[in-house]
Protein backbone atom coordinates (compact mmCIF):
# COMPACT_ATOMS: atom_id res chain seq x y z
CA UNK A 1 0.00 0.00 0.00
CA UNK A 2 1.58 3.59 -1.11
CA UNK A 3 1.96 5.93 1.41
CA UNK A 4 0.76 9.73 1.33
CA UNK A 5 3.46 11.90 1.63
CA UNK A 6 3.05 15.52 2.46
CA UNK A 7 4.79 18.89 1.96
CA UNK A 8 6.08 19.65 5.51
CA UNK A 9 6.40 23.27 6.13
CA UNK A 10 8.82 24.80 9.28
CA UNK A 11 6.41 24.51 12.30
CA UNK A 12 5.10 28.11 14.20
CA UNK A 13 8.15 29.88 15.50
CA UNK A 14 10.80 27.53 12.90
CA UNK A 15 10.52 30.13 9.70
CA UNK A 16 13.48 31.19 8.68
CA UNK A 17 14.57 34.56 6.57
CA UNK A 18 15.34 34.14 3.21
CA UNK A 19 18.25 36.62 3.86
CA UNK A 20 19.59 34.04 6.11
CA UNK A 21 17.93 30.26 5.98
CA UNK A 22 18.84 28.69 9.12
CA UNK A 23 16.84 27.85 12.28
CA UNK A 24 18.15 24.84 14.76
CA UNK A 25 16.28 23.98 17.78
CA UNK A 26 16.46 20.51 20.35
CA UNK A 27 13.58 18.78 20.11
CA UNK A 28 11.72 15.48 22.25
CA UNK A 29 9.73 12.92 20.72
CA UNK A 30 7.29 11.17 22.33
CA UNK A 31 4.24 9.08 21.63
CA UNK A 32 2.08 11.66 21.18
CA UNK A 33 4.55 13.40 18.28
CA UNK A 34 4.78 9.53 16.86
CA UNK A 35 0.86 9.37 16.71
CA UNK A 36 0.88 12.88 13.94
CA UNK A 37 3.70 11.60 12.42
CA UNK A 38 3.63 11.66 8.77
CA UNK A 39 5.45 10.15 5.73
CA UNK A 40 6.63 13.96 4.32
CA UNK A 41 9.78 15.88 2.15
CA UNK A 42 10.51 19.13 2.87
CA UNK A 43 11.65 21.95 0.47
CA UNK A 44 14.84 22.66 2.22
CA UNK A 45 17.33 20.92 4.06
CA UNK A 46 17.23 18.87 7.31
CA UNK A 47 19.98 17.66 9.78
CA UNK A 48 18.60 15.64 12.48
CA UNK A 49 21.36 14.36 14.82
CA UNK A 50 19.93 11.97 17.74
CA UNK A 51 21.03 12.80 21.92
CA UNK A 52 19.64 10.76 23.21
CA UNK A 53 16.89 8.01 23.26
CA UNK A 54 15.89 5.32 20.91
CA UNK A 55 13.61 5.24 17.80
CA UNK A 56 13.09 4.20 13.91
CA UNK A 57 13.46 6.65 10.72
CA UNK A 58 11.86 5.18 7.77
CA UNK A 59 13.97 7.38 4.99
CA UNK A 60 12.87 6.51 1.09
CA UNK A 61 13.00 2.97 0.98
CA UNK A 62 14.87 1.71 3.74
CA UNK A 63 14.16 1.78 7.67
CA UNK A 64 16.83 2.54 9.99
CA UNK A 65 17.36 2.40 14.07
CA UNK A 66 18.15 5.40 15.72
CA UNK A 67 20.22 6.16 18.74
CA UNK A 68 22.39 8.38 20.31
CA UNK A 69 24.75 9.43 17.49
CA UNK A 70 22.54 8.54 14.63
CA UNK A 71 22.78 11.68 12.33
CA UNK A 72 21.13 12.22 8.55
CA UNK A 73 20.54 14.68 6.18
CA UNK A 74 17.27 15.15 4.67
CA UNK A 75 17.31 16.86 1.20
CA UNK A 76 14.00 18.02 -1.10
CA UNK A 77 14.35 14.92 -2.88
CA UNK A 78 13.45 12.55 0.27
CA UNK A 79 10.89 11.23 1.78
CA UNK A 80 10.75 10.05 5.66
CA UNK A 81 9.19 9.70 8.47
CA UNK A 82 10.66 9.30 12.23
CA UNK A 83 8.82 7.86 15.59
CA UNK A 84 10.37 7.01 18.92
CA UNK A 85 11.21 3.56 20.06
CA UNK A 86 11.24 0.97 23.12
CA UNK A 87 8.77 3.29 25.10
CA UNK A 88 11.16 6.20 25.25
CA UNK A 89 11.55 9.61 24.28
CA UNK A 90 14.02 10.24 21.52
CA UNK A 91 15.93 13.55 22.01
CA UNK A 92 17.14 15.46 18.95
CA UNK A 93 19.15 18.86 17.24
CA UNK A 94 16.98 19.76 15.19
CA UNK A 95 18.55 22.02 11.62
CA UNK A 96 17.14 23.55 8.98
CA UNK A 97 18.52 25.26 6.18
CA UNK A 98 18.33 26.50 2.16
CA UNK A 99 20.63 25.20 -0.07
CA UNK A 100 21.76 28.48 -0.63
CA UNK A 101 23.38 28.74 3.39
CA UNK A 102 27.12 26.00 2.73
CA UNK A 103 29.37 26.53 0.98
CA UNK A 104 29.59 25.75 -3.25
CA UNK A 105 31.76 22.66 -2.29
CA UNK A 106 29.26 21.24 0.22
CA UNK A 107 26.26 21.67 -1.77
CA UNK A 108 28.08 19.89 -5.04
CA UNK A 109 29.25 16.95 -2.10
CA UNK A 110 25.65 16.58 -1.14
CA UNK A 111 24.15 16.36 -4.71
CA UNK A 112 26.73 14.27 -5.93
CA UNK A 113 26.03 11.42 -3.05
CA UNK A 114 23.48 8.87 -3.45
CA UNK A 115 20.23 9.28 -0.97
CA UNK A 116 19.80 8.65 1.93
CA UNK A 117 22.49 10.66 3.82
CA UNK A 118 22.71 8.76 7.18
CA UNK A 119 25.63 7.46 9.48
CA UNK A 120 26.02 6.61 13.04
CA UNK A 121 28.82 7.81 14.95
CA UNK A 122 30.43 6.09 17.59
CA UNK A 123 31.08 7.25 21.09
CA UNK A 124 34.44 9.41 20.50
CA UNK A 125 33.58 10.70 16.87
CA UNK A 126 30.23 11.74 18.35
CA UNK A 127 31.59 14.36 20.88
CA UNK A 128 33.26 16.24 18.00
CA UNK A 129 30.18 16.25 16.19
CA UNK A 130 28.09 17.10 19.07
CA UNK A 131 30.47 20.07 19.95
CA UNK A 132 29.75 21.26 16.53
CA UNK A 133 26.32 21.58 16.97
CA UNK A 134 26.56 23.43 20.31
CA UNK A 135 28.35 25.77 18.30
CA UNK A 136 25.44 26.72 16.20
CA UNK A 137 22.82 26.72 19.71
CA UNK A 138 25.33 29.10 20.91
CA UNK A 139 25.85 31.38 17.80
CA UNK A 140 21.55 31.28 16.82
CA UNK A 141 20.56 32.12 20.24
CA UNK A 142 22.98 34.66 21.27
CA UNK A 143 23.81 36.05 18.22
CA UNK A 144 26.69 38.76 17.31
CA UNK A 145 28.14 40.55 14.09
CA UNK A 146 30.24 37.87 12.86
CA UNK A 147 27.85 34.67 13.91
CA UNK A 148 26.54 34.19 10.48
CA UNK A 149 29.87 33.54 9.17
CA UNK A 150 30.51 30.86 12.25
CA UNK A 151 27.42 29.18 11.66
CA UNK A 152 28.23 28.79 7.84
CA UNK A 153 31.48 27.23 8.70
CA UNK A 154 30.53 25.12 11.60
CA UNK A 155 27.49 23.85 9.47
CA UNK A 156 30.25 23.35 6.59
CA UNK A 157 31.88 20.99 8.62
CA UNK A 158 28.99 19.09 10.37
CA UNK A 159 27.61 18.58 6.58
CA UNK A 160 31.00 17.32 5.41
CA UNK A 161 31.98 14.96 8.56
CA UNK A 162 28.44 13.73 7.89
CA UNK A 163 29.23 13.05 4.49
CA UNK A 164 32.53 10.97 5.44
CA UNK A 165 30.96 8.97 7.41
CA UNK A 166 28.09 8.19 5.59
CA UNK A 167 29.90 7.15 2.13
CA UNK A 168 32.08 4.82 4.51
CA UNK A 169 29.00 3.23 6.36
CA UNK A 170 27.19 3.17 3.33
CA UNK A 171 24.65 0.36 3.48
CA UNK A 172 25.25 -0.95 7.05
CA UNK A 173 22.35 0.92 8.71
CA UNK A 174 19.73 -0.46 6.77
CA UNK A 175 16.75 -2.81 8.77
CA UNK A 176 14.20 -3.68 6.20
CA UNK A 177 15.46 -2.51 2.64
CA UNK A 178 12.29 -2.76 -0.46
CA UNK A 179 13.36 -1.68 -3.77
CA UNK A 180 10.65 0.24 -5.49
CA UNK A 181 11.15 0.87 -8.83
CA UNK A 182 8.35 2.82 -9.04
CA UNK A 183 8.10 5.07 -6.49
CA UNK A 184 12.05 6.21 -7.27
CA UNK A 185 9.73 7.05 -10.81
CA UNK A 186 8.03 9.42 -8.80
CA UNK A 187 10.67 10.90 -6.55
CA UNK A 188 12.58 11.54 -9.51
CA UNK A 189 9.97 13.61 -11.43
CA UNK A 190 9.48 15.22 -7.96
CA UNK A 191 12.93 16.35 -8.23
CA UNK A 192 12.67 17.32 -12.03
CA UNK A 193 9.04 19.42 -11.30
CA UNK A 194 11.26 21.41 -8.61
CA UNK A 195 13.67 22.93 -11.32
CA UNK A 196 11.58 22.62 -14.03
CA UNK A 197 8.20 23.82 -13.13
CA UNK A 198 8.84 27.44 -15.00
CA UNK A 199 8.58 25.72 -18.42
CA UNK A 200 6.28 23.69 -20.34
CA UNK A 201 6.38 19.73 -18.52
CA UNK A 202 3.56 17.45 -19.28
CA UNK A 203 2.80 14.34 -17.57
CA UNK A 204 2.67 12.86 -21.65
CA UNK A 205 6.43 14.25 -22.02
CA UNK A 206 7.74 12.38 -18.57
CA UNK A 207 5.32 8.98 -19.14
CA UNK A 208 7.14 8.52 -22.27
CA UNK A 209 10.59 9.29 -20.64
CA UNK A 210 10.13 7.08 -17.81
CA UNK A 211 8.39 4.04 -20.01
CA UNK A 212 4.75 4.34 -18.63
CA UNK A 213 0.97 5.64 -20.07
CA UNK A 214 0.00 9.11 -19.14
CA UNK A 215 -2.91 7.35 -17.08
CA UNK A 216 -1.14 5.09 -15.28
CA UNK A 217 1.76 7.33 -14.46
CA UNK A 218 -1.22 9.48 -13.21
CA UNK A 219 -2.22 7.23 -11.09
CA UNK A 220 1.17 6.35 -9.65
CA UNK A 221 1.94 10.01 -8.55
CA UNK A 222 -1.48 10.39 -7.02
CA UNK A 223 -0.97 7.52 -4.78
CA UNK A 224 2.61 8.36 -3.70
CA UNK A 225 1.61 12.23 -3.34
CA UNK A 226 -1.14 11.96 -2.24
CA UNK A 227 -2.04 14.79 -4.90
CA UNK A 228 -2.23 14.91 -8.26
CA UNK A 229 0.41 15.66 -10.79
CA UNK A 230 -1.29 18.20 -12.31
CA UNK A 231 -2.38 20.06 -9.02
CA UNK A 232 1.35 19.77 -7.32
CA UNK A 233 2.61 21.26 -10.50
CA UNK A 234 0.08 24.34 -10.32
CA UNK A 235 0.96 24.63 -6.68
CA UNK A 236 4.82 25.35 -7.13
CA UNK A 237 3.77 27.34 -9.67
CA UNK A 238 2.04 29.25 -7.59
CA UNK A 239 4.30 29.27 -4.91
CA UNK A 240 6.48 31.30 -7.11
CA UNK A 241 4.17 33.55 -8.29
CA UNK A 242 3.11 34.55 -4.80
CA UNK A 243 6.43 35.45 -4.01
CA UNK A 244 7.41 37.36 -6.88
CA UNK A 245 3.65 39.19 -6.18
CA UNK A 246 4.40 40.19 -2.78
CA UNK A 247 8.69 40.53 -3.23
CA UNK A 248 8.88 42.31 -6.99
CA UNK A 249 7.30 44.82 -9.08
CA UNK A 250 6.40 42.73 -11.89
CA UNK A 251 3.31 43.31 -14.14
CA UNK A 252 0.81 40.40 -13.43
CA UNK A 253 1.22 39.64 -17.32
CA UNK A 254 4.86 38.75 -16.26
CA UNK A 255 4.69 36.68 -12.68
CA UNK A 256 2.07 34.55 -15.35
CA UNK A 257 4.30 33.79 -17.36
CA UNK A 258 7.77 33.70 -15.33
CA UNK A 259 5.70 31.03 -13.38
CA UNK A 260 4.87 29.18 -15.98
CA UNK A 261 1.25 29.35 -16.29
CA UNK A 262 -0.14 28.82 -20.05
CA UNK A 263 -2.16 32.38 -19.62
CA UNK A 264 -3.11 35.02 -17.81
CA UNK A 265 -6.74 34.18 -17.55
CA UNK A 266 -5.91 31.00 -15.78
CA UNK A 267 -3.11 32.14 -13.89
CA UNK A 268 -5.73 34.84 -11.98
CA UNK A 269 -8.24 32.00 -11.81
CA UNK A 270 -5.91 29.89 -10.35
CA UNK A 271 -4.60 32.67 -7.63
CA UNK A 272 -8.81 33.28 -6.70
CA UNK A 273 -9.44 30.03 -5.99
CA UNK A 274 -6.09 29.32 -3.18
CA UNK A 275 -6.42 33.52 -1.98
CA UNK A 276 -9.64 34.82 -2.44
CA UNK A 277 -8.74 37.32 -4.31
CA UNK A 278 -7.09 38.38 -7.56
CA UNK A 279 -3.39 39.17 -7.85
CA UNK A 280 -4.04 42.32 -8.43
CA UNK A 281 -6.35 43.28 -5.62
CA UNK A 282 -3.91 41.28 -3.28
CA UNK A 283 -1.31 43.66 -4.34
CA UNK A 284 -3.60 46.55 -3.80
CA UNK A 285 -4.06 45.46 -0.22
CA UNK A 286 -0.10 44.86 0.08
CA UNK A 287 0.34 48.54 -0.34
CA UNK A 288 -2.58 49.98 1.23
CA UNK A 289 -1.70 48.39 4.27
CA UNK A 290 2.04 49.77 3.82
CA UNK A 291 1.10 53.52 3.44
CA UNK A 292 -1.58 53.32 6.53
CA UNK A 293 1.21 51.66 8.71
CA UNK A 294 3.47 54.65 7.94
CA UNK A 295 3.90 57.97 9.92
Amino acid sequence: MQQKIDLKEPLQGEMFSSDFPFHIARRVLDEAYDRKSTFHWHKYLELEVITGGCGVHCFNNATYRLERGSAYLVTPLDFHKITSADGSALSLVNIKFGHELPDSFVMDQISATPTPIAAQFDSEDFKEFELGLCALLFEYQSPSPDSKAMIRAVLNRLCLLLLRRAKKHRGSLALSPSHQAEGSVVQKIVTDLQYRFRSKISLSELADQYHFTPNYLGELFSRTMGISFHSYLTRLRLDYAFRLLTQTGLKIHQISAESGFRSDSYFISVFQKAYGTTPAQYRRQMENSSHSGRP
